[in-house]
């Protein structure tokens, strides 16, 4: 239940981006900060949950390379954010932290499931 709540919160967080868009273009500054950083901390719990998934699965094969493709766009994409000079030093250090965990745990796995087949294959 209470990660339903914490969805429906995302989605309202997202859906005030398009709020964002019109507010810019409409000159009107004072709620876009608030919006843009929102919105980033949301890109990051969405992160960091699917990165515990893919985690917990040990980074399978099949789909791990496009999942982790998509999470570093979706990373990404709060950066351009830095040149409107809203989302502040602590968010965006955040979000490095995010890629470089993601960038970690997918290596890590990676380098253990090498070192596990040549165990195998050595037996």
């Amino acid at each position: 239940m209470c990660e339903l709540l914490q969805l429906v919160s995302h989605l309202n967080i997202i859906e005030g981006k398009s709020n964002f868009c019109m507010t810019i273009q409409g000159g009107e500054s004072s709620n876009a900060s608030k919006l843009l950083q929102d919105y980033t901390q949301v890109i990051q719990d969405i992160t960091f949950h699917e990165e515990n998934k893919l985690v917990d699965q040990e980074f399978p094969e099949d789909c791990s390379a496009f999942k982790i493709q998509q999470l570093l766009e979706d990373l990404t994409e709060p950066e351009v954010l830095k040149f409107l000079s809203v989302l502040g030093q602590e968010l965006l250090e955040c979000l490095y932290w995010r890629h470089g965990a993601l960038r970690y745990m997918y290596c890590h796995i990676l380098h253990q499931r090498k070192y596990w087949i040549k165990k195998i294959c050595m037996l």
